[in-house]
């Protein structure tokens, strides 16, 4: 097992378009995928002030993707920062082996980046992952969501509610 990093510079090269553009396909595919993991988020949270930056690192296995996450910067006082992994690494965690590649890869990015902390948010339920180094927090996003369709009428929305 491989990981790498797919460059927001390569977005812009044939080849790198094509490696988002799979990778946002692995992304859709997969049970644990969500919107928070796709590279047009990542470019979103580029835009926002306080982050400024994000990676996408790949797990591929014979050239083939199997996992992966997007880390996004947070910036903090003095030139440090924080990194989150929103609802992700997106992968199978009955193989640790992909977990441990890409924590290994990250760590390599938290110094550059003088970060003081990582933080994984993968959609599990409850127990999630635990690994060497990690401990568990509370979630910083909602622990369940609900998908409300909006083209209904409001008597049709609000019973979606209950």
């Amino acid at each position: 097992m491989e990981v790498r990093r797919l460059q927001k510079l390569e977005e812009d090269a044939r080849s790198a378009c094509n490696s988002s553009k799979m990778w946002d396909e692995f992304v859709l595919q997969h049970e644990l995928g969500t919107i928070h993991q796709l590279s047009c988020w990542g470019r979103f949270q580029e835009k926002v002030p306080s982050r400024g930056k994000y990676w996408i690192l790949v797990v591929e296995e014979g050239g083939v993707i199997v996992g992966g996450t997007m880390l996004v910067r947070f910036r903090l006082p003095f030139g440090l920062c924080w990194l989150y992994a929103c609802r992700g690494p997106v992968l199978e965690y009955l193989d640790s082996a992909g977990l441990e590649v890409i924590v290994d890869e990250a760590k390599k990015i938290a110094r550059q980046e003088k970060a003081l902390f990582m933080r994984i948010d993968p959609p599990l339920q409850q127990g999630g992952v635990r690994m060497k180094g990690m401990r568990g927090v509370e979630g910083f996003q909602p622990e369940q969501t609900l998908m409300v369709e909006l083209r209904e009428g409001e008597s049709a929305i609000l019973a979606q509610m209950k």
